[in-house]
């Protein structure tokens, strides 16, 4: 490096130092400049810098002498510690330094949140964001610093120089927020970390473009500061900070502020501490792992700002000279390994995750969930090390907007779907967790309004709102990308799973009287699927039982029952196979889907809404914990600790449901004897409780019409739900016709009755009562609906079942095509004398499609003549 230039003045300097309005003190220029001018030429020999720090007498004297007293400890100070004490020193030296009149430019104090009371931290609102967590790390750091260089240096020492707590703190605050960073320029491309003087007096602005501001001449010795736009005589000029200094909580930390007036700030960014005990093995692989994704995402970031880049800039002023202002691209560091186990052993592993706002869900972040995701067998297998780090260093596709899109080339960057919606899921239980534990309650939009409230004269609070709604909104965005990532994951695993076509059969007897034509194929796979059990668990307990909607819990399951019966295709299959026309193939996929963003097949679903709705009322009551398990008393026949529906039902569906789909992300199928006994516990359940899930809506549908007569009422369960909420309800059963759920009564003031058709007439005549009938007629056939309702004399008819119009039965040989609740003359007479005037969701068990309907009578009865 040249030292010609080591004069005492700037070569060249347009900027005065002066104090604005809205940003405090910062540099205005003397006259009128244009983008890509030089403002001001600094030479790095009038810098505070390590160089300079390591040139001063008695400051290397006491680092030696404390290094040759820390015998045995090692005493080797950091580059701050140094510069701390360099600058602290020359300030006592007064008008003797040659940085005297830098050091009188230097602030006296700083409103840095390190510098905050507990009170205002705590009265801002701070508390929970990150910027609060590395304040006290700071502070702790401050304490720590201090001490040790007491230690090492002297007590004498440090009394002789009045090196004090306050002035350490205060100098360490200068150095967080005045230093600043420059590129050594290859072959050396190192960091030189100096304090500008002048220079440091510039503000930062989110609009400078990264890398465009400044840059170090280092063969001239020399710091240059450019003009980033146009500027008028007597304006201040703004530099960047810098790409790991941009953000509002970084900003917030360093320099005691945040961007409030200047809009997006393109350099928002959340870090992410994680820390787990690693062996030796999965250390490693961790480690290749995050660098690979890292170095192919900052290529992917500089790729496309380079695009950007010739896009924006304007044709007229399109020259050589005016491009090198236009800034480099904005590479964060988006994974900061903190600590990791020694070469060859086990230990703590400690990365920090930079999360972008502009590309939250960061292929370092994923990597680590991968290679996490890995047992300790397959960290010590270098196939399939070598496999998890080829994905690594792709980045994936970008992820299609909807399900109608063609398969995209998702195996490239993939090791194998199980490790994938693994990795995805507990990717999105992390960000879940982080959002919860964020303690502040108002929304992204809600925080940024607090921000721009210039009304507002508490500067600290606007700041702290500023940082929460950048951080709230910079976790829900990359956990919407994470749930997006694991529903397509989810998707193609679907798809490839019943894709195939090797082993179709479907003509012989067998597969007839099963109606499965997978039966060999499946019966000779259960082994193979059963051995991969600990495999598959991992993927069930990755946490995407809670965390998908119960709607695709439950599409899940009838997607894999129907697939048994030879209906799951896609629509190139359907094309190329005719003996299934493709209008009578959409349909059944549009009835069996529940859940658009896990769909595999298909688009389009006209008839999914009301699955959508009852779902999520589902999933609402059972956060009410109406339950066995959560204090409920059970009626006098259940058993102990029996959980009652709703709860019972989401929690049995999520698990059928990841039962199966883990066994198809590790197999492509699953096990035969799992899907056989899912089945029998589903009819068990059916039994003993409810044919349909009773929800709100359908609960609060009913109470409308109170009283009501439910007839047939099986359990009760409806009627008990129906009592708690303050419905009046008379509900009878028959011994006759109900011998499957005699053994439990979960409401206890069911009657049971003989003559059913008497008791309707009864009960509807003498006090109005609504009649309100469930799955009334078993398999759908028989004449015991059609006896009660055509005796019933009201105008309302409620009816919760299948319907002729909404039913697998169309499709499924072995349930009855107009359904499985009412027999085709008793839907018959219905449609010709009442009207449906309402429909209410209700939840169903895997391959049924009920719902409550609500029918008003078309005349008044008339009674027919004796």
């Amino acid at each position: 490096m040249s030292s010609e230039n080591d004069d005492s003045q700037p070569l060249i300097n347009k900027v005065v130092a002066f104090d604005f309005t809205e940003t405090g003190r910062g540099n205005a220029v003397t006259e009128d400049v244009r983008r890509g001018d030089v403002l001001l030429e600094i030479p790095l020999s009038r810098c505070f810098s390590l160089e300079s720090a390591q040139k001063s007498e008695m400051l290397t004297k006491a680092m030696a002498k404390a290094a040759a007293a820390a015998a045995g400890t090692r005493f080797t100070p950091t580059h701050d510690q140094y510069m701390a004490m360099f600058i602290l020193l020359e300030q006592n030296l007064g008008k003797q330094s040659s940085h005297y009149e830098h050091i009188l430019s230097i602030p006296k104090a700083y409103d840095l949140p390190l510098f905050w009371s507990e009170e205002e931290r705590q009265r801002s609102l701070l508390f929970g964001t990150t910027t609060y967590a590395e304040t006290l790390a700071l502070d702790e750091e401050v304490i720590q610093d201090y001490e040790l260089l007491k230690h090492h240096l002297g007590e004498d020492f440090f009394r002789e120089q009045n090196i004090t707590m306050d002035r350490f703190k205060w100098v360490r605050a200068t150095l967080w927020s005045r230093q600043c960073d420059l590129l050594r320029p290859a072959p050396e491309t190192t960091r030189l970390r100096v304090l500008i003087p002048e220079f440091d007096m510039f503000n930062h602005s989110s609009k400078v473009p990264l890398g465009s501001s400044h840059k170090l001449n280092y063969s001239r010795g020399l710091v240059t500061a450019f003009a980033t736009a146009n500027v008028p005589k007597g304006e201040q000029a703004y530099i960047s900070y810098g790409s790991g200094e941009a953000s509002s909580s970084k900003l917030l930390l360093w320099y005691g502020f945040a961007p409030l007036n200047e809009g997006e700030n393109p350099f928002e960014q959340l870090d992410v501490t994680l820390t787990s005990q690693c062996s030796a093995d999965r250390a490693e692989c961790l480690k290749q792992a995050l660098f690979a994704s890292a170095q192919v995402y900052l290529r992917k970031i500089d790729s496309e700002w380079e695009e950007q880049k010739k896009r924006v800039v304007d044709e007229n002023d399109k020259n050589e000279e005016s491009m090198k202002y236009e800034g480099d691209a904005y590479l964060p560091m988006v994974v900061n390994v903190l600590h990791a186990p020694n070469d060859g052993e086990s230990g703590e592993f400690i990365v920090r995750h930079s999360l972008p706002e502009n590309n939250p869900l960061t292929s370092s972040l994923l990597a680590y969930a991968r290679v996490q995701f890995l047992t300790e067998q397959d960290c010590r297998n270098p196939e399939i090390v070598a496999r998890m780090l080829n994905s690594c260093s792709k980045l994936p596709p970008s992820m299609p907007t909807t399900t109608s899109s063609s398969s995209l080339p998702y195996d490239e960057y993939i090791m194998d779907d199980a490790n994938e919606v693994g990795a995805l899921a507990t990717t999105v239980s992390l960000l879940e967790s982080i959002r919860k534990n964020q303690p502040w309650s108002e929304t992204p939009e809600e925080s940024e309004r607090l921000a721009q409230d210039d009304s507002n004269p508490d500067f600290h609070a606007r700041c702290a709102a500023r940082v929460r709604g950048v951080e709230k909104r910079i976790v829900e965005k990359a956990s919407t990308e994470a749930r997006r990532r694991l529903h397509f994951a989810i998707q193609a695993c679907l798809r490839k799973s019943f894709s195939i076509r090797d082993g179709f059969c479907g003509h012989c007897d067998v597969c007839k009287q099963s109606g499965c034509p997978w039966v060999h194929v499946l019966a000779q796979n259960d082994g193979a699927v059963q051995s991969k059990t600990s495999r598959s668990s991992r993927v069930a307990i990755s946490g995407i039982e809670d965390m998908l909607p119960l709607r695709a819990h439950l599409q899940v399951l009838n997607v894999c029952f129907l697939w048994m019966t030879g209906h799951v295709r896609t629509s190139e299959q359907v094309n190329d196979d005719s003996s299934e026309p493709e209008v009578k193939s959409a349909e059944l996929l549009a009835r069996a889907k529940s859940h658009e963003k896990t769909w595999p097949m298909r688009e389009d679903d006209p008839m999914n809404e009301r699955s959508v709705l009852a779902c999520d009322s589902l999933d609402a009551l059972a956060a009410q914990g109406l339950d066995g398990s959560n204090g409920e008393p059970n009626a006098h026949n259940g058993e102990e600790g029996e959980m009652l529906l709703p709860d019972a039902y989401n929690r049995i569906l999520r698990n059928w449901s990841s039962r199966l789909f883990s066994q198809l992300t590790t197999s492509h199928i699953f096990s035969l004897s799992d899907a056989n006994a899912i089945a029998q516990e589903s009819s068990a359940l059916r039994k003993r409780h409810a044919l349909s899930v009773p929800t709100s809506e359908a609960l609060a549908e009913i109470n409308k019409y109170s009283p009501v007569l439910e007839m047939c009422c099986g359990s009760g369960l409806w009627s008990r739900r129906l009592h708690e909420i303050g419905c009046d309800v008379t509900s009878y059963t028959s011994s006759l016709f109900d011998d499957d759920v005699r053994d439990v009564r979960w409401f206890d003031s069911t009657m049971t009755c003989e003559d059913e058709k008497a008791v309707v007439v009864a009960e509807t005549l003498a006090r109005h009562k609504t009649l309100v009938l469930m799955w009334i007629d078993k398999g759908g056939e028989g004449n015991r609906g059609l006896d009660m309702v055509q005796c019933y004399e009201g105008d309302t008819l409620i009816l919760v079942g299948e319907w002729s119009d909404r039913t697998y039965g169309s499709y499924v040989s072995f349930l009855p095509e107009s359904g499985a609740s009412f027999s085709k003359p008793f839907q018959k007479y219905v449609d010709e004398n009442f009207s449906l005037v309402n429909e209410v969701p209700v939840g169903n068990w895997p391959m049924y499609d009920a719902s409550l309907r609500v029918w008003k009578r078309r005349e008044p009865f008339r009674p027919k003549t004796p």
